[in-house]
């Protein structure tokens, strides 16, 4: 399992969240870090899903991904 090259793509990408977080919460305020990260978390779901999986992502969720980003926008303006 040490071998497994996608175990250690998982935790260098799992270390750059986390570390971007951080950075993002020394910047700005946790009311306005909290749902941007769960509204890019939300996004890229739906990206990765589409691309990766090759899921068929139907239009009310892509619709859901942009009023969730839109909804984040205005809590940061």
């Amino acid at each position: 399992m040490i071998t497994n090259g996608a175990l250690w793509l998982g935790i260098f990408f799992m270390a750059l969240a986390f570390f971007s977080l951080m950075f993002a919460l020394s910047w700005a305020d946790v009311s306005l870090v909290a749902p941007a990260a769960a509204s890019l978390t939300f996004l890229t779901n739906a990206i990765a899903a589409k691309f990766f999986l090759h899921e068929k992502v139907d239009r009310r969720r892509w619709m859901a991904a942009v009023l969730v980003g839109c909804g984040v926008l205005l809590i940061a303006g």
